[in-house]
């Protein structure tokens, strides 16, 4: 059985769920877990988030299987690519969380190593490029 891990670039996923849906919608983090499943066996499940965000978050995050990571630099995506890389060693599959054209050479980096890379976003906030070099796309969760 594969072994995978999430990574979600919180800020991009919430940006992008503002961006797309009106009212009080949100990503829905707990069903993103069990999406994640289809792919295999969870083994790690971490979310970044930019420094000085909101508590209530990281405790929400936390209370639903995530490890929390603050970026400690501009923004969270140096972080998230270096967890990535970290997490090479430890799954086969990645599900990156996050529709950021920055990601292309890192999932062309760990696709060139061999890994399975999902990507999971909302619809219509994407990069195109990032979309088509992944083996797989999922809409990502909302509630």
């Amino acid at each position: 059985m594969m072994k995978v891990a999430v990574l979600v670039d919180t800020p991009n996923i919430g940006k992008s769920v503002q961006n797309k849906y009106t009212g009080h919608a949100r990503p829905d983090y707990k069903q993103l877990r069990r999406m994640v499943g289809k792919y295999g066996l969870l083994t790690k499940a971490c979310a970044l988030v930019n420094d000085g965000v909101n508590r209530w978050f990281i405790s929400k995050l936390a209370s639903e299987g995530f490890e929390v990571r603050l970026s400690h630099a501009f923004d969270c995506d140096d972080a998230l690519i270096a967890w990535a890389v970290r997490l090479r060693q430890h799954a086969d599959c990645i599900v990156l969380c996050s529709g950021d054209k920055h990601y292309i050479p890192l999932v062309q980096l760990l696709i060139a190593t061999g890994m399975t890379i999902v990507v999971c976003a909302v619809e219509g906030c994407c990069n195109g490029t990032l979309r088509r070099i992944a083996a797989a796309y999922e809409e990502m969760p909302i509630k």
